[in-house]
């Protein structure tokens, strides 16, 4: 009996323990002006909740910048207006682009403005793995093309830095910055410098203005 009750309480030290890890986490990403709902931290408490592997920082925020997904609209939907994240291996060869764009404006506290985006495939069809797409859109007032790569179903991810140099031809404090996020894809903040410098003093984590340099 003694041995159970001891087992038991434990656990519960356990428990305890990795909720308050978690508790630490959302607290720090919060504190960057990041906000963390509360019904992704109980999905993670009630589904991860003993794993150490999901409480670090680039999976929290992967969760975050995903949405949840919307079976009837066949989508994910943002948590939030502050965060992004998406798979390098596209789900939609043009929509994936697409949403990439809208999400920087969107995750840019109004600083950045992005509208008309369009994507032409040219030359042999995607699925060969082959060619080139034509993304068209306007940021801030300015027509913008980048000719993306055709990877098979895999996203150019030079399109990061693009925005980073258009940004910087704007006089834009604002960078698009990018991290790993512990699997195939990316997390995105559309942030300054100073903001930047801050999540990775606090974080541990480095962030990139080009994807193609994140490690």
């Amino acid at each position: 009996m003694k041995k159970i009750i001891a087992l038991t309480l434990a656990l519960m030290l356990l428990l305890g323990a990795q909720a308050d890890r978690l508790s630490e986490k959302i607290a720090v990403i919060e504190s960057l002006g990041v906000d963390f709902p509360e019904t992704l931290e109980n999905e993670i408490r009630a589904g991860y909740g003993l794993d150490e592997e999901f409480m670090d920082y680039p999976v929290l925020l992967s969760w975050l910048g995903f949405g949840w997904y919307n079976s009837v609209r066949e989508e994910f939907v943002p948590y939030g207006d502050d965060v992004f994240a998406f798979d390098a291996e596209m789900w939609d060869l043009s929509g994936d682009y697409i949403r990439l764009l809208e999400a920087v404006a969107r995750i840019s506290d109004g600083e950045v403005a992005v509208d008309d985006c369009t994507v032409e495939t040219k030359g042999i069809p995607a699925v060969y793995g082959l060619g080139r797409q034509v993304v068209r859109f306007t940021m801030n007032g300015t027509e913008r093309t980048f000719r993306a790569k055709i990877r098979n179903d895999w996203m150019d991810t030079d399109i990061i830095s693009y925005l980073n140099k258009c940004l910087k031809k704007d006089d834009s404090p604002r960078r698009v910055w990018c991290m790993y996020d512990m699997g195939q894809g990316f997390v995105v903040f559309c942030e300054t410098q100073e903001w930047a410098e801050n999540f990775e003093k606090i974080t541990g984590y480095k962030l990139y203005q080009d994807a193609d340099k994140v490690q």
